[in-house]
């Protein structure tokens, strides 16, 4: 049983192994996956509610596009809209912009970074540059949580390793069935005749119905154990031969003895 608890070692651990790696990596694929879906709504949002804004500033001015800023922020739950004056700082998300990022609003271009709130929250914020006619350089802020992020990462992590751990015990429990049939009862009937032969015990022949390598070393064994039980008749034959013919030398000679003393006697 030694041999079957090592195979059932080894290729459990190998088991355990693959599903781990592809665990992994699928944790990893549908969490860039949500990352980037999430990232292509927050655009696609964005880039409508820019281009609709400064229509609306085109054609009604930027005071009109200011209330209509305000009017979406209210009917979305999901994201935060905000118009924003680029040359002050905004709370301390405007101050959290890098020169680098700060030169690419000026140029007009969008930019956008993860900011991590003193709850813990994480949010992504987008800036958008307007370009209408307005006092001063404006933007767009818009920002959206990256809570159904993580838990849809947890959730996918708890249920990848909840499906590995399932996996690994059916593969396992069969892998033990498997070993147990194929290796671990073979090799203990081998291991048992080995034993009877040992002791002087020949008799009976072992019985593996398995056409594999354990299969023909059994049948070797029974064709051994078979020339060895012929070879011990045949010394018996033998030795009973020779006794006999001792048997036969001793008479011989007391026949022999017998008829000297007549002769003696005579």
């Amino acid at each position: 049983m030694k041999l079957a608890a090592k195979l059932i070692l080894a290729l459990g651990l190998g088991i355990s192994g693959v599903m781990t790696f592809n665990t992994y990596l699928r944790l990893q694929s549908e969490a860039a996956l949500f990352k980037a879906d999430t990232i292509r709504d927050l655009r696609a949002m964005a880039r409508a509610v820019t281009t609709a804004v400064e229509t609306l500033g085109v054609q009604e001015g930027a005071s009109r596009a200011k209330q209509f800023v305000r009017a979406i922020n209210l009917t979305r739950e999901d994201m935060d809209i905000h118009w924003v004056w680029l040359d002050e700082e905004y709370g301390s998300r405007l101050a959290a912009l890098s020169t680098e990022q700060r030169g690419q609003l000026a140029m007009g271009r969008p930019v956008a970074f993860v900011s991590e709130g003193e709850d813990g929250e994480q949010r992504r914020y987008s800036f958008w540059p307007l370009e209408i006619e307005t006092p001063r350089p404006a933007a767009l802020e818009l920002s959206i949580s990256l809570e159904a992020q993580r838990r849809f990462i947890e959730g996918s992590r708890r249920l990848g390793v909840e499906n590995a751990l399932r996996v690994c015990l059916v593969c396992g429990l069969i892998v033990a069935g498997v070993g147990y049939w194929f290796v671990g009862r073979p090799i203990g009937l081998l291991r048992d005749k080995a034993r009877r032969v040992g002791s002087g015990d020949l008799s009976g022949r072992l019985v593996v119905r398995q056409r594999d390598e354990i299969g023909e070393l059994a049948e070797e064994l029974n064709a051994m154990c078979e020339r060895l039980d012929e070879a011990q008749r045949r010394a018996g034959l033998e030795a009973e031969a020779r006794i006999s013919m001792l048997d036969q030398l001793r008479h011989a000679d007391r026949l022999k003895t017998v008829g000297q003393l007549a002769s003696g006697v005579a």
